[in-house]
């Protein structure tokens, strides 16, 4: 490698796009393909999401090379009842199909009005929000829904029974769209890694240890048990979602899944899942016309920015519009990546032989 990324710096979204595709194409991922995930890494990062932007890339790349990883997978059809599509993702990287499924979704709905897409035999596809986002620029409700290693007890219980299990609903508005992005975790698990190494606190009711008793201590919590948001009703949409991911597409659950990437304390080595999404999406102008909705949007849009904030609270946000904001400002003007992961990407370009940039 020719040097590495300047720390401190504002790296622009197209060089981490490039650097992404040339890593994975070094691997054998198509072309397409690698421009397919490295566009949605890079989206996360953009919105400020670096637990699920390039940060991940050399997971992939190392699954790749591990061989557990398919690089060239053959993304196809295996059920077909026009509305109801499974699609079989070859064991590739999850947002390969998942980006197929959200194109499928679009077209499907046009033609039928709605569209519910499950996947199966895919992994791990990053952050969910750019699948229904691709789904909300069409004038349609998008919804991403994923399962994964399981990291969570049930309520009341100590042993990891299912994952974070997170979602994405994308609404299209007048201007931005509203996007619910979450995970039924109250911190994603590398973010919880990074605060350990740091010998950071968390608050309360977030975590146990190992032993069951209540922690706020981050290294701790990453050795322990992490507990579903809300207790009993983030376990129970967790559970909801490990069913319409993984149950209703015909992919592994629960236990079922490797949990190597989850036990691995750096974690840096992405391991076939077998897991299952499911993507839908609904045209807005089969159910109501178009321009009332957004009548309808904009009045509660209006109602909540108007509302008197809370104390200490400067203004009330939308969900997704701090992220919204935050896409415009560094597709302006560049991403801030953290340290630690300027190394990693430093890591994996030497590994495998490429120039960090051009």
């Amino acid at each position: 490698m020719k040097g590495g990324i300047a720390l401190g710096s504002l790296i622009p979204a197209k060089e981490l796009i490039s650097f992404a595709e040339r890593s994975l194409q070094k691997v054998g991922v198509s072309a397409d393909d690698a421009s397919t995930i490295a566009n949605c890494l890079v989206e996360a990062d953009v919105r400020g999401v670096h637990s699920h932007g390039i940060n991940l890339l050399p997971r992939y790349v190392r699954g790749i090379l591990k061989g557990d990883i398919n690089a060239q997978p053959n993304v196809s059809i295996e059920h077909d009842r026009n509305v109801i599509v499974r699609v079989n993702a070859d064991n590739g990287l999850g947002g390969i199909a998942a980006a197929y499924a959200a194109d499928l979704a679009v077209e499907r709905a046009k033609e039928f009005g709605l569209a519910y897409i499950t996947v199966t035999n895919s992994n791990h596809f990053g952050a969910a929000a750019p699948y229904s986002m691709k789904i909300a620029k069409n004038k349609m409700i998008g919804t991403t829904i994923t399962n994964t290693p399981s990291i969570l007890p049930a309520f009341g219980g100590m042993t990891p029974v299912l994952g974070n299990n997170p979602l994405a609903i994308a609404v299209p508005t007048k201007e931005d769209p509203i996007v619910l992005d979450m995970a039924l975790s109250p911190i994603a698990r590398g973010k919880l890694r990074g605060m350990a190494e740091k010998g950071e606190s968390i608050p309360p009711g977030w975590a146990l240890t190992k032993e069951g008793h209540p922690t706020e201590d981050a290294a701790e919590a990453f050795d322990g048990i992490t507990l579903p948001i809300s207790g009993p009703k983030g376990y129970g949409l967790s559970l909801i979602n490990e069913l319409l991911s993984g149950a209703l597409s015909g992919s592994l659950v629960s236990r079922e899944i490797s949990r190597s990437l989850i036990l691995d304390n750096k974690g840096e080595t992405l391991d076939r899942f077998g897991v299952g999404h499911l993507i839908t999406a609904l045209d807005i102008s089969a159910f109501i016309d178009y321009d009332v909705f957004q009548e309808r949007t904009e009045r509660i849009i209006t109602e909540i920015k108007n509302s008197t904030p809370a104390l200490n609270t400067e203004e009330i946000y939308l969900p997704g519009e701090i992220e919204n904001k935050l896409q415009k400002d560094r597709l302006e003007n560049g991403i801030p990546l953290p340290e630690m992961i300027k190394r990693k990407l430093d890591e994996i370009a030497n590994e495998i032989g490429i120039n960090i940039m051009h």
